[in-house]
């Protein structure tokens, strides 16, 4: 008996010990370049982002990358040249065509990128968009405990589209009026 009650009180030590914070110690890391790059068929305009990358726990807005070259270069060898319309951004005013593979060629800061030859998806047609009424827990500020939630309520929007033989995932942009 003097044992099991050895045991358990060995037991509820462990599981009462002390509870730190464990902060990592993360090297700086240099600034790479990150590109964002959407482009679609049926668009006559079309958008490449240069962007530098940051920290894990660097809190400022991503760095443009300004003055690069970028190029589109097509499955025929054709080259589309983007033009510079904000620092980091580049528009390529070209409709691209759906039955061709394109890739990007990028000189920035003194280096060459290049990317494979990929094809560019045509956008989906939407068949119905609807919303029902949802509600939501969200962590505010990035707080560990379970206080810190708050519920939300509001409407959650559904959009069924058409994919037949394409990819099943898409980047959606948004625009509310209240």
């Amino acid at each position: 008996m003097q044992k099991l009650i050895t045991f358990f009180i060995v037991l509820a030590a462990l599981f009462s010990a002390c509870e730190s914070v464990y902060v990592p110690d993360l090297e700086e890391v240099e600034k790479v370049l990150v590109v964002d790059a959407r482009l679609f068929t049926g668009h006559s305009v079309n958008e490449i982002i240069l962007q530098k990358s940051q920290g894990f726990n660097e809190d400022e807005p991503f760095e443009p990358f300004p003055d690069a070259l970028v190029q589109l270069i097509d499955s025929r060898g054709e080259t589309y040249s983007a033009s510079q319309v904000e620092p980091g951004v580049y528009r390529l005013n070209n409709m691209l065509d759906s039955s061709l593979r394109y890739k990007l060629h990028i000189v920035a800061g003194g280096e060459t990128f290049e990317s494979g030859f990929e094809e560019v998806q045509s956008i989906p047609d939407i068949g119905f968009i609807y919303s029902e009424h949802g509600e939501n827990w969200v962590q505010a500020g990035g707080e560990k405990d379970a206080a810190s939630f708050i519920k939300t309520t509001g409407q959650q929007l559904f959009v069924d589209i058409d994919t037949d033989n394409m990819p099943q995932y898409y980047r959606f942009f948004s625009r509310s009026i209240l």
